[in-house]
Order: structure tokens, then C-alpha cells, then sequence
């Protein structure tokens, strides 16, 4: 018995034995396995197009889970110039560095003989991705990206599933055909759901990147204008698909230079813009038109946002053309078609400030409290055919002190760049135009009041023309001029025959009171102004209701 025991004792020490040389064997031969065939199949699966390494694998076949470390995909440059050549190269391609990559859950025997790959989990920590996009920005809007990159990772297999594929603190940036960087984003979170790729699903809409669902998150987003003067800043943005809503909770546009460096570093007068959108937020956006290349969405929302414009007229003005490029008319000239329902900016600030070289000082005009809407945002031609006009609806505070409305109605791929504009101003105290108009217009109001102001204007690419009611009384006013001291002194001659040319009232008291009578006919004024075609939209409907009041005041 002894014998037998000591035999069998043996045999399970040898059988042991075998078992863990032959599992260190398969251990060392499973790797090397894996260094030499994942290369060959993506090499195989991408016409020589894909190289990959890595620097560790570490593979549990058993509970189907698989660690690697530092994966780096790329791209052969030969072969993607020989693809090219031939007219065969794919229009989406990626580079990728993984410092990490795990996948939990896979069901070896699935991807092994029924070629699908089913699993739980894959974990994509610090990427740096690239993304190529060689066609996107051509004229083809039944192109998708999507198909592409369909292709490119089902190879042959039948489907990929998994459960959820989770990339954390990744870095992204899209390329156009050219090289040249079209977008950058750090520290972006990406979580896809139900990941499901095969035959049967490729083109249902109702997912995004396959997917039923997907998140994303990036903190911030940093870019630079050519000429380096101006920053766009982008924080906490946020694309939830199971609601379609896209969010970004800060958008900066803003200048490097000062005012005054700004102004000196153009030729010619340019405006400085300083704009801050904050709680943006992109609803129901129509998630499958942006595969076509096109935005299409409900609504947009600016929670609050303000704009500041500085110019300096001092300056030479420039000799550019500005015929076309009327809001509505740039809108339509987009790359991208556009249909937003309608973009809301419910709590907004604007100010222009202005620098003139006679007083040298800036006046300001600014409108506060700004609740503003603009309906039928778009350049797509089954949209304009049913409603050609894009609308503004504008209710304000005109210098913090006068309520104002407009409404200004621009109208989509007119040729000849029509608009029409109406607006009310309600009264105020004439005194308190003084801080636009003394270094605007070196003049004063030294006492008066408006009592109402409204107009309607019908405009073109060349002119604009309309009817202006302007009421006021007791108006006084002074002429200034800049002392060496660079203050602003009354002119007392000029002055005084201003006051006596100008009619101090509307409708004219007639009763010397120096109030109106509701009896007394009020004056309209026709408006007609010649646009200069070297300025903007909001230049020529300015300069026509400054003409309108000025031919009401009775002045030249």
C-alpha cells in the first residue's frame, strides 16, 4: 500500500509538474502569440494601412478580460499616399496613444467561432486621439462618417457588443484634408451605452456612434484667431443624447490687446469685440442631420451674454465693400446649412463705444435689461421656401433709462439683401444723451425732454426708406469745442444760432407754454438715406433714424 501511495503521490507531483511547465509555456506562447498576430491582423483588417504596438499585454481568457498598456495606432504614411494616389483612401482615418486600455467581460468562444465580439466593459483611460476627416468638409451631405468607420473596426467580424465604452481624460483633435488643425479638446470624457455594431443596426438613427446612448463631457476647449488677436474660450461643454441637448457652460471671445492697441495695430478702423455667452444650451438638436453636415435644432438658448464693440473712428476707414454681407446674407453663405427654430438671449448687456478723433474721447451707447429672439435662423432652402423671413424681436433699456423695442425683419436669400425695421422709444430726459453725444458729436442738450419716439424703415442692400415720428419739447442744446487743455467748452455764437434755427418742439407750441397741446399737429419725418456701402446693416439703419430726427429737430 505504501508502494501504490508513493507511486501515485509521484505520478500527481509529474502530472503537476506538466501542468504548470505546460501552463508557463502556453503563458510565454499566448504573448508572444499576441505580439505577433495583433500586428498582422490590423496590418490584414487595414490593407497595410493601421500599424500598431503596445508595450504590455496582459490577457485572462478565462474571465475573458485584457490589459495593455501604451497602445499606439498610426498611420503609414506610404501607404495612405498610395491609397491616395489610386483614389481608394479611406475618408476618416485615426491616430491613436493609449497609455491604458481594459476590456472586462469578453466571451472568448463567441469571437472565436461565431466571429462576435460580446463583452461588458472597455476602459480607455488618458487617450490622445486624431481624427482625419478627408471628406467632411466637401459638398456631399449623403456622405457618413459613420459607414466608415463601421467598416474600418467590424472588419469581419459579424458584430461587436458591448455594454458601455468609457474614455476618461482624453484629448481630441479633428484634422481637415489639408492637415491643419480644425479642432482641440483636453480632458474629454466620453461614455457610449449599448454599444451594438452589425449589419442590422448600421444605419438606425435612432443611436449615435452605434450607441443607444452616448455622453460626453470636456472641460475647456482653447482656440486662437489667425492673427493671434483674439481667444475663444470654451468651458464645460456637454452633449447628453438620450435628450439631444448640447451645453456649454461658458463661451469667451477675447481680445489680447487693449483698446488702444487694438486701434493701432490695423490700418484701417476695425471694430474690438469682447463677447461672453454663458449657459448656452442647444435643444433638440436632430442628431442624425449632423452626420449630413447640418444643424438642425429646436431651439438655442443664451442664458446671459453681453457685447462689447470698441471702434476707433479716428482712423482711416477702409475702401472694402460691404454690399452682401447683411446678417441674413452672411447666414446664408455657411458652409454648414442651419435650422434653428428659434435662439433666445433672455438677460443680455450691449455696448458700443465709440472713439472720435475731434474730442478724443469714447462715447458709449448701451442698452441693458436686452431680452432679444431671432426666429427661423437658417440657410436651408426647404426651410426658406415655406418662411423666407428670419425674424428679431428686441426689448431693451436704451441707456438704462428709456424702454425700446424693435423688430426687424431680414429677409432670406433676397437678392438684392431686403429688410424691413420698426421701433418705439419711450421718453426721457434729453440731458441723459449727453454722455453719447458730447464725444460723439461735440453738442449738448443743456435741457429738453423726449416724449416718444417711433419708425418704420424698409431697406436694401443700397438705401433705406421709411416714416420717423420723434416728439419732444423745450429743447436746448450747445455746440462744443476742444480747449488745449483737451476739455470740452461751449461754443457761445454757434450756439445760440443753432438754438434759434432749430424748432424746440414737436408738435410746435404755439402757445409759448413750453408744453404740447394734443390738438397741435406733430411733423413726420419721410426718411431716405443713400447707404454707404463700406459699413454694416446697423450703420445704415442708424444713420437713417439720426437723419429722420435730425430733419424733425430741423437741422442739416
Amino acid at each position: 500500500m505504501e508502494k501504490k501511495d508513493k507511486k501515485h503521490i509521484k505520478l500527481l507531483l509529474i502530472l503537476t509538474a506538466i501542468f504548470v511547465i505546460g501552463l508557463f509555456v502556453w503563458t510565454r506562447h499566448k504573448y508572444k502569440l499576441a505580439e505577433k498576430k495583433i500586428p498582422e491582423v490590423v496590418a490584414k483588417k487595414s490593407n497595410g494601412l493601421y500599424k500598431i504596438d503596445y508595450d504590455d499585454i496582459n490577457i485572462d481568457e478565462v474571465g475573458g478580460n485584457l490589459h495593455v498598456k501604451n497602445i499606439r495606432l498610426s498611420v503609414d504614411s506610404v501607404v495612405y499616399n498610395e491609397l491616395k494616389a489610386k483614389g481608394k483612401a479611406p475618408p476618416v482615418i485615426l491616430n491613436l496613444l493609449i497609455p491604458l486600455l481594459q476590456i472586462t467581460g469578453i466571451k472568448t468562444p463567441k469571437a472565436l467561432l461565431n466571429k462576435e465580439i460580446e463583452g461588458k466593459k472597455i476602459l480607455i483611460d488618458s487617450p490622445s486621439i486624431e481624427i482625419w476627416l478627408r471628406q467632411f468638409m466637401q459638398d456631399t451631405t449623403g456622405y457618413s462618417p459613420d459607414k466608415d468607420i463601421y467598416s474600418q473596426i467590424l472588419g469581419q467580424f459579424k458584430n461587436i457588443k458591448i455594454d458601455s465604452l468609457i474614455v476618461t481624460r482624453g484629448s481630441l483633435s479633428v484634422r481637415n484634408q489639408s492637415g491643419k488643425l480644425s479642432f482641440r479638446g483636453d480632458n474629454v470624457s466620453l461614455i457610449l451605452s449599448d454599444l451594438l455594431m452589425d449589419s442590422l443596426h448600421r444605419s438606425d438613427e435612432s443611436r449615435i456612434l452605434f450607441s443607444k446612448n452616448l455622453d460626453l463631457l470636456c472641460n475647456q476647449i482653447v482656440l486662437h484667431s489667425k492673427d493671434r488677436k483674439y481667444q475663444f474660450l470654451f468651458d464645460h461643454l456637454e452633449f447628453i443624447s438620450q435628450i439631444n441637448r448640447f451645453n456649454i457652460g461658458s463661451v469667451r471671445i477675447i481680445p489680447q490687446l487693449s483698446e488702444q492697441e487694438f486701434a493701432e495695430s490695423f490700418k484701417y478702423q476695425k471694430d474690438r469685440y469682447h463677447f461672453i455667452f454663458d449657459n448656452v444650451s442647444l435643444r433638440n438638436i436632430k442628431r442624425e442631420a449632423l452626420w449630413r453636415k447640418q444643424i438642425e435644432a429646436d431651439s438655442l438658448i443664451i442664458g446671459q451674454s453681453s457685447f462689447r464693440i470698441y471702434r476707433d473712428i479716428s482712423r482711416p476707414h477702409d475702401s472694402i465693400s460691404r454690399v452682401g454681407k447683411y446678417p441674413q446674407q452672411l447666414m446664408t453663405d455657411l458652409p454648414l446649412p442651419l435650422h434653428i427654430s428659434i435662439i433666445l438671449f433672455p438677460h443680455s448687456f450691449i455696448e458700443y463705444k465709440e472713439k472720435n478723433g475731434k474730442s478724443d474721447s469714447s462715447g458709449k451707447v448701451q442698452f441693458t435689461n436686452v431680452s432679444a429672439s431671432i426666429k427661423n435662423a437658417t440657410n436651408m432652402h426647404s426651410e426658406i421656401a415655406v418662411n423666407n423671413i428670419c425674424r428679431l424681436d428686441f426689448r431693451a433699456k436704451f441707456l438704462d433709462e428709456s424702454p425700446v423695442k424693435a423688430r426687424l425683419d431680414m429677409y432670406l436669400r433676397d437678392k438684392k439683401g431686403r429688410f424691413s425695421i420698426e421701433g418705439v422709444l419711450d421718453s426721457m430726459h434729453g440731458v441723459e444723451l449727453n454722455k453719447l453725444i458730447e464725444p460723439m458729436a461735440l453738442a449738448r442738450i443743456d435741457k429738453g425732454q423726449i416724449d416718444h419716439l417711433n419708425f418704420h424703415l424698409n431697406g436694401t442692400d443700397s438705401q433705406a426708406n421709411g416714416k420717423l415720428l420723434f416728439l419732444y419739447h423745450d429743447l436746448q442744446i450747445a455746440l462744443l469745442k476742444k480747449t488745449d487743455e483737451k476739455q470740452l467748452k461751449k461754443k457761445g455764437l454757434p450756439s445760440l444760432a443753432a438754438n434759434i434755427m432749430i424748432k424746440n418742439s414737436n408738435p410746435p407750441d404755439v402757445s409759448g407754454s413750453g408744453k404740447h397741446h394734443s390738438n397741435d399737429p406733430a411733423r413726420w419725418a419721410n426718411v431716405h438715406y443713400d447707404r454707404d456701402i463700406h459699413r454694416s446693416l446697423f450703420h445704415l439703419i442708424w444713420k437713417s433714424i439720426f437723419t429722420g430726427v435730425k430733419q424733425t429737430v430741423g437741422m442739416k
